[in-house]
C-alpha cells in the first residue's frame, strides 16, 4: 500500500476512535470508560488505540480538544453573544439528530475523577475562562465564572439528574431565559447599574 494511502488511511481511523472517544466520554464518567469498549465501537484492536493515542489520559485530552469545535469561540465574535451561547448550548439538546457532542458533557460526567480533573480544570481554563475573560475586557472576573456556571449547572440538570421541568419547557422561551441570565452576567456594573471601573484577576 503506498505511503500517502496508509497515512489517510490511519487519519481516518484516528478520527473515527476520536468519534468514539466522544460519545463514550460524554456518556459514562473517566473511570467507567472503557478503551476496549471504545476499540469495539471503531471495529479495532485495544493496542492501536494504545498506538494511536498512548494513555487513557492523553486519549481523554485529546478527545476533549476534539469536541470542542469552535461553537464556543464563534459566539463570543457573535453581534449578540448572549444569545449565540444560549442557542448553542440547547442545539445538541434539543435536536439530537444534529449529532453533535457538547464538550460540557464530557467535563460534567468526570468531574469527581481525580484522574481526569487536572486535566478538565485545564481546558475549561484555556477554552472558557480565557477567551470569555478577554472577550468581556473590563468586566468582573466573577461573572464570567457566572456564565460559565450557568451553562455548566443546566448541563448538569440536562444530562444527568434529567429535571423534567426543563424539558417542558420549548425551545424559544429556555434559550431566551439562558440568554438573558448571560446578558445580565456580562454587566460590568454592580446591582444598581453602576460601572465598576476596577478588574480582577481569574486565576
Amino acid at each position: 500500500m503506498p505511503a500517502g494511502t496508509m497515512r489517510r488511511s490511519a487519519q481516518r481511523t484516528r478520527e473515527r476512535i476520536l468519534q468514539a472517544a466522544m460519545l463514550h466520554f460524554s456518556q459514562h464518567s473517566y473511570e467507567a470508560t472503557r478503551l476496549r469498549d471504545i476499540a469495539a465501537a471503531v471495529g479495532v484492536d485495544v493496542a492501536l488505540v494504545h498506538r494511536t493515542f498512548g494513555s487513557k489520559e492523553e486519549l481523554f485530552a485529546s478527545t476533549l480538544e476534539a469536541a470542542f469545535d469552535r461553537r464556543f469561540e464563534e459566539a463570543l465574535e457573535a453581534p449578540d453573544m448572549a444569545a449565540r451561547l444560549s442557542a448553542g448550548f440547547f442545539e445538541t439538546r434539543l435536536d439530537p439528530e444534529l449529532g453533535l457532542v457538547d464538550p460540557f458533557d464530557i467535563v460534567v460526567r468526570s468531574l469527581g475523577s481525580e484522574q481526569a480533573s487536572p486535566m478538565l480544570r485545564d481546558f475549561v481554563r484555556r477554552r472558557y475562562l480565557t477567551p470569555l475573560a478577554e472577550k468581556l475586557g473590563s468586566a468582573r472576573p466573577e461573572r464570567i465564572a457566572l456564565i460559565l456556571s450557568c451553562l455548566g449547572g443546566l448541563a448538569i440538570f440536562y444530562d444527568i439528574l434529567s429535571v423534567q421541568a426543563l424539558d417542558e419547557g420549548g425551545r424559544d422561551d429556555l434559550e431566551g431565559l439562558l440568554a438573558q441570565v448571560i446578558r445580565h452576567c456580562q454587566c460590568a456594573g454592580d446591582a444598581t447599574g453602576t460601572a465598576q471601573p476596577q478588574s480582577r484577576s481569574l486565576s
